[in-house]
């Protein structure tokens, strides 16, 4: 979902624009021809113009994605065994995240719309594709404290989410 909010305070002028398509121009197209309309400014083709914009941002994406494959180190092996890495993890600004193993695979995830699958790109790094394919790719890096046990997770653009520890575990009585 995405909501575009805009105002001129001067003209005592401003717009909600809701869409439930994340990924898209229109909204912010959208906008600038309701001000251009109610400003009475010159007439420009909005759509036209982001629609450039929306391009040359994808060709950017395909650029960074072609130098993320090229500087990936090949043969490398995650340092623990996949089990280590599930938990639940935490961040102030965003809340739970959690990693799981299923199916003999890592799943992450965050707040109620994100789920990906994470493959292992090298080392501690596991690249993460998103089930939603609007939300893409990205990467998930996973570090290590000094007694080789998983202490944060860093998802690509995002934050940094501390491991939260697990419960104590209790002893139960004989009588139990």
């Amino acid at each position: 979902m995405r909501a575009e909010v805009a105002m001129i305070p001067e003209e005592k002028l401003g717009l909600v624009i809701l869409s439930n398509l994340h990924g898209n121009v229109l909204p912010v197209a959208l906008m600038y021809k309701i001000f251009d309309i109610y400003l009475n400014a010159p007439q420009r083709d909005w759509s036209t113009d982001m629609l450039k914009v929306r391009n040359t941002l994808e060709e950017q994406a395909k650029t960074a994605e072609k130098k993320a494959e090229s500087e990936r180190v090949q043969g490398t092996s995650p340092s623990l065994a996949l089990d280590k890495y599930a938990g639940t993890f935490q961040s102030d600004m965003y809340g739970e995240a959690k990693v799981a193993l299923e199916n003999d695979k890592l799943v992450l995830r965050f707040g109620p719309n994100f789920t990906g699958d994470l493959q292992h790109w090298h080392y501690d790094t596991f690249r993460v594709v998103w089930r939603d394919p609007m939300q893409g790719k990205g990467f998930v890096n996973f570090r290590l404290n000094t007694q080789a046990k998983v202490e944060t997770i860093n998802i690509e653009n995002l934050s940094e989410f501390t491991r939260v520890p697990e419960p104590a575990k209790t002893m139960t009585s004989a009588k139990e």
